[in-house]
């Protein structure tokens, strides 16, 4: 009976063996994906974006094989609004992540300035940048700490200034507590332009020299739209902008216009297109 006890428990320490051991096979092959993922850090050269972002030659596909940009060469002028077009699907938003450097080109490559992507400090780039989407994430909390985001090195008067670019001030100083008004949970005490101007106000707090806006007014009805997109107008020449849009008067406003479809990338409206007209 004993040897029968003892024979039982070690087929049960077998058991437990055998299932750790699966579990840290598991752990391993994780640890090893995430270290796949890890983005490369880039090299140590900082830009100003004076002159502007250049794709060249540059190829794209996703993890399930589809072709996103196939010798795509073009370029984003610095000071300028530059507007991305094309079909729902295209890869417009994957064309904004690798500006940004979330993404690395299949083969081609990217220049800010001159200086290669892959030579960047890629935070210091991304410091450098301010995103809007299109539905735009505000906690329950005040103007402030959704501009902010807790950030104690931001001041009021850093605040205020994003503000003014965003043509937001004037709607927040009208409001009983100012800066320190509770949005709602999502936003919901705000109307929808409200809500993207404090996004793009938010962008702009530390002060970027570009401004991506991806499909930052596809949400809003037609007087909203046009209140943000009259904000862009009035930013242009202040930084650099790259929008991917739809609506007819963010195209209008664009001072280069590229449609993207079927992993080309064509210059609709711009500089290149007048040199050869």
């Amino acid at each position: 009976a004993r040897v029968v006890s003892y024979v039982s428990k070690a087929q049960r320490a077998y058991q437990q063996i055998v299932v750790r051991e699966s579990a840290y096979w598991s752990l391993i092959d994780g640890i090893g994906d995430a270290h796949a993922q890890v983005e490369p850090q880039g090299g140590q050269h900082t830009v100003q974006l004076v002159d502007g972002i250049r794709f060249e030659h540059v190829r794209f596909r996703h993890g399930d094989g589809r072709l996103v940009l196939d010798d795509a060469s073009f370029s984003i002028a610095a000071q300028e609004l530059t507007v991305i077009i094309g079909p729902s699907g295209a890869g417009k938003t994957t064309l904004l992540d690798l500006v940004v450097g979330l993404l690395q080109p299949e083969s081609g490559g990217l220049r800010v300035d001159g200086v290669p992507m892959t030579d960047l400090a890629l935070r210091r780039w991304r410091r450098q940048i301010g995103y809007v989407p299109q539905d735009s994430v505000l906690v329950d909390d005040s103007i402030a700490y959704n501009l902010a985001l807790g950030e104690e090195d931001i001041s009021e008067a850093d605040l205020r200034e994003a503000l003014r670019a965003a043509d937001a001030l004037d709607f927040v100083d009208a409001m009983p507590d100012g800066l320190q008004t509770r949005v709602g949970e999502g936003g919901s005490r705000l109307s929808g332009g409200q809500r993207q101007r404090l996004a793009i106000a938010r962008a702009l707090v530390h002060k970027p020299r570009l401004l991506v806006l991806d499909e930052a007014t596809s949400s809003l009805d037609a007087d909203a739209q046009a209140a943000v997109i009259e904000t862009v107008r009035r930013l242009k020449g202040s930084l650099t902008i790259v929008a991917v849009a739809h609506q007819q008067s963010m195209i209008d406003a664009a001072d280069r216009l590229y449609r993207l479809a079927e992993a080309r990338v064509t210059m609709v409206r711009g500089a290149e297109v007048e040199d050869h007209a």
